[in-house]
């Protein structure tokens, strides 16, 4: 017997044990054997997908799938965040950071995708820095259809064409064969949007404003934020927010404090006791503000450090719940239900029927109907809004993809590439770190068919 008829039954046995004790689903036995198959050399890379339409075919889902996977793990936006900053709100700097940014990302992922993880953030650009999104997007869009001509791994009819070369026995471009053309390609259309996007580009004038926004200026919500220190000389360590009056003479609202450990705590509850060394997140009238940190002899801080961050990803804003029918809460204050300590959230204003309370609520019974105006951490928002204590009315429609395993999915994208580069056939290397993030369970195989759909 020779090794290949060997392997080839070992397969074989292993296919067998797998379909009968449905260890992995079907559809991901057949793509790993398929895989084994080409791997082990017992049969070409042609023949293993000669009826799946070919290697080009096979390589274009691929992508799709690790794109799929890439997005989901959450690791781009960790990417794009310092990208974004170091954009800021001007438009020619937006336009050249964010579009080179896209341009090289579709190098190694679909198109869309590449432009679809930008989106999200240029909106909230959009409605922050008051631009029209038309002239954001459009050069966004056209810098990752030119980025994907960077290398053979984005570009569809690249790998298209690339393997009907094979087919006719001439050879086949290397992964970054075409990169020079491409960096020509998309320097050219960065540069034309620079030099003649106020021309060209379209200017409708109407900026979509968010729920977010609507929320903060049809109730004229407090928005501006103050950050400080406690020092060691501060008479603040040690009292309670209740003790400092911290609403009741200043009309202050403690959103959050931060540990020195860098740890967030949101909304603190009334029994809750400052420490020396935390920075507290402030929300109010400035002049308020100032007196608190003047006769509490805080020191002043320029940014709020793991909070700011957070509050700059979308995990935190303002949300509207409603009490519903028959809601076990009922007839009970906030006090009595324990909102800061329940669900880390601070609450800024009640509508009970045609009153509108700003001032102290804490004591006021809940009654069906009524909406309550809170700002936490959306996951926090989330678990409130069940519909049974509460109904939210304003959601985060700009929430960030939810982060799984985004290093093992890197480490999967960043091996299929690897694989490619040492010469294997494109198909296999894509398709196999594609297996590779379904297995380790980055996304499931259903979430990668919607990838591929």
């Amino acid at each position: 017997m020779t090794a290949e008829i060997g392997l080839t039954l070992a397969v074989l046995l292993i296919t067998i044990v797998l379909f009968t004790f449905e260890i992995l689903r079907v559809d991901v036995i057949a793509i790993l054997i398929m895989l084994s198959l080409a791997w082990l050399g017992l049969v070409t890379p042609e023949q293993a997908f000669s009826g799946l339409a070919g290697n080009a075919v096979i390589a274009v889902i691929a992508v799709m799938i690790l794109g799929a996977g890439i997005n989901r793990s959450g690791i781009m936006n960790r990417m794009i965040r310092p990208v974004l900053k170091l954009a800021g709100s001007s438009e020619k700097r937006l336009v050249a950071i964010v579009s080179s940014s896209a341009g090289l990302l579709s190098a190694f992922m679909q198109n869309i995708g590449a432009a679809a993880l930008f989106l999200p953030a240029m909106m909230r650009i959009s409605r922050r820095a008051r631009l029209p999104a038309s002239r954001l997007l459009m050069p966004l869009g056209y810098a990752a259809i030119l980025g994907g001509t960077l290398s053979m791994v984005g570009s569809g009819p690249l790998i298209i064409l690339n393997d009907l070369l094979k087919q006719k026995d001439l050879a086949g471009y290397g992964l970054f064969s075409v990169t020079p053309v491409g960096l020509a390609l998309l320097a050219s259309g960065i540069l034309y949007f620079l030099l003649l996007g106020r021309k060209v580009l379209p200017d409708r004038g109407e900026i979509r404003v968010s729920p977010q926004h609507e929320l903060i200026e049809t109730w004229q919500l407090p928005s501006t934020e103050f950050f400080c220190r406690i020092p060691p000389e501060s008479a603040l360590a040690g009292k309670t927010r209740e003790e400092a009056r911290l609403w009741s003479r200043y009309r202050l609202h403690l959103l959050a404090l931060e540990e020195e450990n860098g740890s967030v705590l949101y909304a603190p509850w009334r029994g809750f006791r400052f420490e020396v060394g935390q920075l507290l997140i402030l929300m109010g009238p400035k002049q308020n503000a100032d007196t608190f940190i003047r006769e509490f002899n805080l020191k002043k801080e320029k940014s709020g450090g793991e909070f700011e961050k957070m509050e700059q990803a979308g995990q935190t804003g303002f949300a509207e719940l409603i009490i519903p029918p028959r809601s076990p809460l009922a007839g009970k204050t906030l006090r009595e239900i324990a909102l800061r300590k329940t669900w880390s959230v601070d609450p800024v204003m009640l509508f009970s029927g045609a009153e509108t309370i700003r001032d102290d609520f804490s004591d006021q019974p809940l009654l069906p109907g009524d909406a309550l105006i809170v700002y936490g951490p959306w996951k926090n928002i989330d678990i409130m809004g069940d519909r049974k204590n509460f109904y939210t009315l304003t959601g985060n429609e700009n929430r960030p993809p939810e982060g799984k395993k985004p290093w093992t999915a890197l480490l999967c994208f960043l091996g299929a590439i690897a694989l490619a580069l040492s010469g294997f056939p494109l198909s296999v290397s894509l398709l196999s770190g594609a297996l590779a993030m379904i297995l380790l369970r980055v996304l499931s195989i259903d979430e990668a068919y919607r990838g591929v759909d």
